[in-house]
């Protein structure tokens, strides 16, 4: 770190008559320098913070955080004893220990405050604010053992602590603007066959990610004016419910909007269930009333789908022949149309998928079979109709089997994908985007931008979008989206101190 016998010249040169102002300059410079280079060479300014995706401010806060514990930690205690040692018997000791360490001290700080001034409403800054945040919190001791009993030094520390404040008070803001963005999302985007709503898995994936900065979320809280985390969190779910039940309503099936709703309750459920913080925050009795709710789906698509075809295995009292040719002609042309339009619906959990289909065979296989009983021994097979040679259990069942055989969309390769417009005040959503290409549009004075999801290459995300300023009202824009998000919002989590 510097020349063994550089502290006895030093002693030496200042004893023997040198001029101590000159030797104090000169050995400021040096650390300086030497601090400097050790510190700063590879971290980036606070402008291209700003400046940087999300996506790109990884590295950079990780080589932030290790900078910042080498120096609080190692370097500037090291720099003290220095100080102490060759300027102990003069009054330049505290005054070159702070000289060398403001401007490295200022700069770091300066780094964590732009990561929390950041502009970017997408919630996946969380993650970035975390990491600083208890990056400074790990150090505040060191920072108070170093700078407390210097007046200069309680200048950094204040600093320090005003911006842990702002780091917790933007993570409060990303909260309350995770629920505007569910509220503004418009009930538009229609999932095939039912599947799971890409704003659901996005949510879901998010506060599950986020239980593993639990306790620093919860901190960030705690002495505000805001409600607690525990509220926050109850709240997200109840704006995400709301909209789920407003994006059901896309569907012209209603048999189609249970299982929709159905898939999204369960895929809730199960994320609740599968972490352990979720789960003790809202409760044994939240889950249970959305595992009834999720029932009573189940229940409410077997009623709007089957009690139709149930209805037409009964025999009325004194049915003739012919009446019965139509019934079963009837029964078949329903259970084909069945089949082709359910056959390609999705339930996304293997056991539901399974239940149902193990419900509906025990309730109609015996109810057909009744129904073939009673025609053969009552009026017989009509003329023609070869009921049992052409048409029998075994083809119910067949039907069952074919059902619900789509798959999650999201996860489908080299499909076709969904696209969607909306008229917004914004042009931010819940993704980060990066521009690709803009062109001038005839008749318009404001140009379409083009944008594609920025984890495009590092993790195959297809999601498009363009946006359009209208012309009419330029305080609207037009945003035209194509595909899901497939990205993963846990690759934001890194862990820090």
């Amino acid at each position: 770190m510097y020349p063994e016998n550089l502290e006895a010249k030093l002693i030496e040169a200042m004893a023997s008559g040198f001029m101590q102002e000159h030797c104090y300059h000169v050995f400021c410079d040096w650390r300086r320098q030497f601090l400097e280079e050790k510190l700063l060479q590879d971290l980036v300014s606070v402008e291209e913070v700003h400046k940087m995706p999300l996506k790109y401010l990884k590295d950079p806060t990780e080589r932030w955080i290790k900078a910042s514990k080498d120096a609080f930690r190692t370097l500037f205690p090291s720099e003290w004893n220095l100080c102490n040692r060759v300027f102990g018997f003069f009054p330049f000791a505290k005054r070159s220990f702070m000289v060398l360490c403001h401007e490295p001290t200022i700069y770091l700080l300066n780094f964590a405050y732009a990561v929390a001034s950041r502009k970017s409403r997408s919630p996946e800054r969380l993650f970035r604010i975390v990491s600083v945040l208890e990056t400074l919190n790990y150090l505040l001791p060191d920072l108070e053992s170093l700078f407390s009993g210097n007046e200069c030094g309680v200048v950094l520390l204040n600093e320090a602590n005003r911006i842990c404040k702002a780091l917790r008070e933007d993570i409060r803001g990303v909260f309350m603007e995770m629920e505007n963005l569910i509220r503004q999302d418009p009930a538009k985007v229609v999932v095939s066959g039912g599947g799971l709503h890409p704003t659901n898995r996005y949510v879901m994936n998010y506060l599950f990610a986020a239980c593993k900065c639990w306790n620093t979320l919860e901190l960030a809280f705690e002495g505000s004016s805001s409600s607690s985390l525990s509220l926050h969190v109850a709240q997200i779910l109840e704006v995400l419910e709301r909209s789920l039940k407003a994006n059901s309503k896309v569907y012209k099936d209603s048999s189609l909007c249970f299982i929709f709703m159905m898939n999204n309750w369960r895929y809730i459920v199960h994320k609740v269930k599968k972490s352990e913080l979720l789960g003790r925050v809202l409760g044994e009795d939240w889950i249970q009333n959305h595992v009834a709710k999720m029932g009573q789906y189940l229940v409410n698509y077997q009623r709007s789908s089957w009690d139709h075809v149930l209805g037409m295995l009964n025999i009325e009292p004194g049915e003739s022949a012919g009446s019965e040719k139509d019934k079963i002609e009837m029964l078949k042309l329903r259970l084909e149309e069945i089949s082709q339009v359910q056959g390609t619906w999705v339930v996304i959990d293997e056991r539901i998928r399974e239940v149902i289909k193990r419900c509906l065979k025990k309730t109609l296989l015996p109810a057909f079979e009744n129904f073939s009983g009673r025609f053969q021994k009552g009026v017989g097979p009509p003329e023609g109709v070869g009921m049992h040679e052409d048409f029998g259990v075994q083809d119910v069942a067949a039907v069952i089997d074919n059902l619900f055989q789509g798959k999650d969309e999201h996860r489908k390769p080299g499909i076709i994908q969904p696209s969607w417009a909306v008229a917004v005040p914004s042009t931010q959503d819940f993704h980060e985007w990066v521009k690709y290409a803009e062109k001038t549009i005839l008749n318009s004075t404001h140009p379409r931008k083009y944008y594609r999801c920025i984890y495009k290459n590092d993790q195959g995300c297809r999601a498009r979008k363009h946006v359009q300023q209208m012309h009419d009202n330029p305080k609207m824009y037009t945003i035209s989206y194509s595909g899901f998000h497939t990205c993963n919002v846990l690759c934001m989590i890194h862990k820090a101190p």
